[in-house]
């Protein structure tokens, strides 16, 4: 046997109100909204607002009670994922603290991009940052290289016993002029041998760098430079 249907509608833009009973010194009544069980599946609970022809849509409220104690709350049961959106802007906003609890993982996942802004400053409170984007090691070629990603490393051949300073160029899609270049010398070997970047110049797309002390009279073998792009 199926379950029936039923339905209830007002007037022309009349209001429908559901009260359950008031209390001066027990508990106030309780309402319950429930969808059928199914032998398949089970019902489904729609709260919908109304559309507006010439004005705005109707709104929908979730309304806790005011504190006599302490202020009700609105709570989520569900076994699985209890809210999606097919709305093209999913938009929160709140006039007092906004807390975000898990004691699982929580992700923050988007097609596109994340944006995190405080007026305040962002407090990471003291947590440890893991997962930048790090490239797989490259090597200079004819005076350049190329690393699309936000940190990474490449190395270069000895320079000649008379060089003292060589130009490179790192390619980098990540770069803009306004970045910030920090680098370090990773691999390097010999008593007197100390390469390191005396100058990087950052542009859109690329990094002008300028290598120092790297000899060949005093290095003997390839050295190793580790970069990171911020901003």
């Amino acid at each position: 046997m199926t379950g029936g249907s039923s339905s209830f509608t007002t007037g022309d833009g009349g209001a429908t109100e559901v009260f359950a009973g008031d209390s001066t010194s027990q508990d106030g009544g309780d309402i319950t909204v429930a969808a059928g069980s199914g032998g398949i599946n089970g019902g489904s609970l729609l709260l919908k607002s109304g559309t507006g022809v010439s004005g705005n849509g109707g709104n929908v409220y979730l309304n806790p009670g005011s504190n006599g104690v302490s202020a009700g709350t609105v709570s989520f049961f569900a076994s699985s994922t209890f809210f999606s959106s097919n709305e093209a802007v999913f938009d929160v906003t709140a006039t007092g603290q906004v807390t975000i609890e898990s004691y699982g993982d929580l992700d923050l996942i988007s097609s596109q991009s994340i944006s995190l802004s405080a007026t305040n400053g962002i407090d990471l409170d003291e947590s440890f940052l893991y997962g930048f984007e790090i490239a797989p090691e490259a090597a200079v070629s004819s005076l350049q290289v190329t690393i699309n990603a936000q940190s990474g490393s490449f190395t270069i051949p000895m320079h000649a016993s008379h060089t003292v300073s060589s130009f490179y160029t790192l390619y980098n899609n990540r770069v803009t002029s306004d970045s910030l270049f920090f680098s370090q010398t990773i691999n390097s070997v010999g008593s007197n041998c100390d390469p390191h970047i005396k100058k990087a110049v950052c542009h859109v797309g690329y990094v002008d760098i300028e290598i120092t002390e790297y000899r060949g009279l005093d290095c003997t073998s390839d050295a190793t430079i580790a970069f990171l792009v911020i901003g």
